[in-house]
């Protein structure tokens, strides 16, 4: 298993993982097995995560947390510090996701975030 931060030049190999395109100003990290990228992690210039994906035959192998640690560790090797945002998918039930988010060591903060489809 391998973490790496992919440059925009290799941007193009996450559509296996994700139709989205990581904003121009952002850091995309991945994991590789075997060549393949299993999972991978956006994180923007003002500290906030989105994007973290894992390959669906691949969930459930500890890949999010070995990402999510990795990640942790570039950025303080790189000097980054502060508070650390993250906004899983929410709704009126915990999500998956959200206990992810919770058993990385974020704390649910008591937000309202709205939304208007056009």
């Amino acid at each position: 298993m391998t973490f790496r931060m992919l440059p925009p030049s290799e941007w193009n190999k996450l559509k296996s993982l994700s139709e989205e395109t990581p904003d121009p100003s952002a850091a995309v990290f991945v994991l590789e097995d075997a060549g393949e990228i299993v999972a991978m992690r956006t994180v923007g210039q003002i500290v906030w995560a989105g994007g973290m994906v894992v390959h669906p035959n691949r969930r459930r192998e500890g890949l999010a947390t070995i990402l999510q640690t990795s990640l942790e560790q570039a950025l303080r090797d790189v000097g980054v510090t502060g508070t650390y945002y993250m906004f899983p998918t929410t709704g009126d039930n915990p999500t998956p996701a959200e206990h992810t988010v919770e058993s990385f060591g974020f704390t649910r903060l008591p937000l309202s975030v709205y939304k208007k489809e056009l």
